[in-house]
C-alpha cells in the first residue's frame, strides 16, 4: 500500500473540510427551523445563525470548486512569505546562511522528530542534555511530523505528561501507530 501524495492528501482535506462545513452549516439551520415556536431567541441570535451559516456555505464552496480553491492556496502562499522572513531574521544570527534559501534547506536538512513513546517525562521537564534528547529522535520530514509541542520550562511537568501522554493515547487508538513529534526544548 502506497503512502498518499500530498497533493492528494491536501485535495482530500479539502473536500473532507467542505463536507464538513455544509453538515455544520445544515444542522445549524435545522437545529434553528425545528426549535419551538415558545423559545424566546434574540434578534441578535439570529442575525448570528444566518451569518454563521451564510459564511460557513460560502466556505464549502471555495473548497467545492477547484478555481476557488487555487485562488485559496495563493492567498495562504501569501501569508507563507512569514518562513521566508523567519529564515532572513536566522541568517542574521548565523554567517553559514547567506541566502533565505540556504536557511531554509539547511532548516529542512536538519529536522528532527522523536516517536511519542520515547520522550520521557525528563525531556518535559528540562532535566534531559540536549545529548540525550538528539539520541532519542531520528530525521524528519515536515510532512512526516504529527505534531509540533512547544512548552514552557515553568509549566507543571506532571500536567505536559498528562497531556502529552492523553493526546498520544488518542492519536494510536485514531491512527495504530506512535506520533512523530517535533519536541521544542
Amino acid at each position: 500500500e502506497r503512502a498518499p501524495q500530498p497533493e492528494e492528501t491536501l485535495q482530500r482535506l479539502w473536500d473532507l473540510n467542505g463536507a464538513r462545513l455544509l453538515v455544520l452549516a445544515a444542522s445549524h439551520a435545522a437545529a434553528y427551523a425545528v426549535a419551538p415556536a415558545r423559545l424566546r431567541v434574540r434578534p441578535a441570535d439570529i442575525s448570528s445563525l444566518v451569518a454563521y451559516v451564510v459564511v460557513s456555505l460560502a466556505l464549502a464552496a471555495v473548497c467545492a470548486r477547484p478555481s476557488l480553491r487555487a485562488s485559496a492556496h495563493r492567498w495562504l502562499i501569501v501569508r507563507g512569505e512569514s518562513v521566508s522572513a523567519a529564515a532572513g531574521i536566522s541568517m542574521l544570527f548565523d554567517s553559514r546562511f547567506k541566502h533565505v534559501d540556504t536557511a531554509i534547506a539547511s532548516a529542512v536538512a536538519s529536522l528532527r522528530g522523536v516517536r511519542a513513546d520515547r520522550i520521557t517525562p525528563a525531556a518535559l521537564s528540562g532535566q534531559m542534555s540536549q545529548n540525550a534528547a538528539y539520541l532519542l529522535s531520528q530525521p524528519a520530514h515536515v510532512c512526516g511530523i504529527d505534531a509540533f509541542v512547544c512548552h514552557s520550562s515553568r509549566d507543571p511537568p506532571a500536567l505536559k505528561w498528562a497531556a502529552l501522554q492523553s493526546w498520544r493515547a488518542q492519536f494510536v487508538a485514531a491512527r495504530g501507530r506512535e506520533p512523530l513529534i517535533w519536541l521544542d526544548r
